[in-house]
């Protein structure tokens, strides 16, 4: 008999927490988000095991656990078979791992091999470190030094060691970081998180100040040997791209360094009426995902601009003087 609990949990959504309802069956948590149509997935979807999930799927519809369809993903390269669900096409940013010596002579290029022969003469090393205090303040440290990323605001911008340590605590049996040191200063992690076949970078960054090095390559090129000796098949780095086009930054760093675009099915099953009338009008991943690849990309630079605006407002303050919290 599938046991059933209903409550709800907290969710770090984008840098914040939100309190959000969630359903147990036999164990297995699942997260119901959205408000005109309610989607449950597993939490943590992509490191979890999705075997069972036709049964998982009915245990939702019968509990009428208050979701109008349930989502997966088939995580690569050995994802469930989808084929009694919709299928969508998703993708993510993957090498395909054959030993670190194949990734260094076939998969990279001349110029990226370059950069990491060129952190390692300015001295910079790579190792395996525990999460204790020493990684979290070096973590804090880098985190701190600016409150925005890429264009937006940094969800980790003055963190206190308290959360940064429940924030990196996940998973703690199949994660491991990698940090990248300059003598004793921290100038750069990575966290690498296992499941199935694939090992995913959850977290990778480098010190602003020390922008001068090719870190962030030097940190690929160590996940990479890490990764390849922990028996992985993929090392996975977020998405390969989002519909934009091919002139973004962080795109063009992951095809010099080898990711690839992998394709996988997400597959969506209805849990009633209002989840088939929702799949046939194509509404279960909102209303922006319907807007043309162009649109979002145009709204997605009047955002940026907008973050500057308010950069340079809370800079300058009402009297003249640095409010509290904005860079010097």
């Amino acid at each position: 008999m599938t046991h059933l609990d209903a409550g709800t949990t907290f969710v770090r959504v984008r840098g914040r927490e939100r309190r959000l309802r969630t359903v147990r069956v036999d164990g297995r948590e699942v997260v119901v988000t959205g408000r005109l149509v309610r989607v449950a997935a597993l939490r943590d979807e992509w490191y979890a095991d999705l075997e069972g999930v036709d049964r998982l799927a009915a245990a939702l519809r019968l509990a009428r656990a208050g979701a109008d369809v349930f989502t997966f993903p088939c995580r690569p390269p050995d994802g469930p078979d989808p084929a009694a669900h919709l299928r969508e096409t998703e993708n993510c940013a993957a090498i395909e791992l054959r030993g670190y010596d194949h990734w260094w002579t076939r998969q990279i290029g001349s110029k990226t091999r370059a950069l990491v022969r060129k952190a390692e003469r300015a001295g910079v090393t790579l190792r395996v470190v525990p999460l204790d205090e020493v990684l979290l303040r070096g973590i804090q440290e880098i985190y701190d030094e600016s409150p925005v990323r890429q264009g937006k605001p940094f969800w980790h911008y003055r963190r206190s060691l308290a959360e940064l340590q429940r924030i990196h605590e996940t998973f703690p049996d199949r994660s491991e970081f990698v940090g990248a040191y300059l003598g004793d200063e921290l100038v750069g992690f990575v966290k690498l998180v296992y499941a199935g076949a694939t090992a995913n970078t959850m977290h990778i960054i480098a010190r602003l100040s020390r922008r001068e090095l090719p870190v962030s390559n030097a940190l690929i090129a160590k996940s990479v040997a890490v990764a390849s000796a922990r028996g992985a098949r993929l090392l996975v780095y977020d998405r390969f791209d989002y519909g934009g086009g091919s002139g973004d930054s962080l795109l063009q760093f992951k095809r010099h360094n080898g990711f690839e675009r992998l394709e996988y099915a997400r597959c969506w099953v209805p849990l009633n009426a209002r989840g088939r009338l929702a799949l046939a009008l194509g509404l279960h991943r909102g209303l922006a995902a319907r807007l043309p690849p162009r649109v979002r990309r145009g709204l997605a630079a009047l955002r940026g601009r907008w973050y500057a605006v308010q950069r340079r407002s809370r800079a300058r303050g009402t009297s003249g003087g640095v409010v509290d919290g904005a860079p010097p």
